[in-house]
């Protein structure tokens, strides 16, 4: 056992450490950063907007089920199936998210704590 548990630490600090010398070598590249740009200058904004939306949207009933639960069930599950509908969704909610933030961002509304 504690063998395993030393090579599951040694692979993920050789991946944490890989990927921190991926990001600073594409330090000077801006462009790749923009999304988590935006979502960092309104972290706390995304953060309560994100709460907000899907308590709002589980409020909305459609036949038996809520309305995230009715769009999965009956558009993304049969679409890409389960799994990968499952992905969409999170997808799709975290780039509502993300337009939000980008909306406050281009007029320059940053809420801080």
């Amino acid at each position: 056992m504690v063998q395993l548990l030393c090579n599951v630490y040694i692979w993920l600090g050789s991946l944490a450490f890989c990927l921190y010398a991926l990001f600073y070598r594409c330090k000077g590249n801006k462009s790749w950063s923009f999304p988590f740009k935006v979502f960092g200058m309104n972290a706390l904004a995304s953060y309560a907007m994100s709460g907000l939306v899907i308590r709002t949207l589980q409020l909305i009933k459609i036949g038996d089920a809520t309305l995230p639960a009715a769009f999965y069930s009956k558009v993304l599950s049969p679409l890409a199936g389960p799994y990968f509908g499952s992905f969409l969704f999170a997808l799709l909610f975290c780039s509502t998210i993300w337009l939000f933030a980008y909306v406050l961002y281009t007029k320059k509304i940053f809420i801080k704590a």
